[in-house]
């Protein structure tokens, strides 16, 4: 597996974390995942929310190309909420 754990930024801070198994990764680039996600972070959904929806897209991703075939799709997505400001009192 090529393991790609940084997406190019332009200087902006994290604002959240994607964890998930080859079943996402297989169907979605790292920008897809990126933009899906931080629709929900930036409309304030929970995570929670963002990731079924993560999931989901890759199941349809699997569907599309694969047929009744996928691979396993786990995900986690975690907001980061305190990067910059935590220790800071802030």
């Amino acid at each position: 597996y090529e393991l790609s754990p940084q997406v190019p930024r332009d200087g902006q801070r994290d604002l959240f974390l994607v964890l998930a198994s080859d079943g996402v990764w297989e169907h979605l680039s790292d920008e897809e995942v990126v933009r899906l996600v931080s629709r929900f972070h930036a409309s304030g959904q929970p995570a929670s929310v963002a990731c079924t929806n993560l999931m989901a897209s890759a199941a349809m991703c699997w569907r599309r190309e694969e047929g009744n075939y996928r691979d396993d799709i786990t995900a986690l997505v975690a907001y980061l909420p305190c990067i910059g400001s935590c220790g800071r009192g802030e």
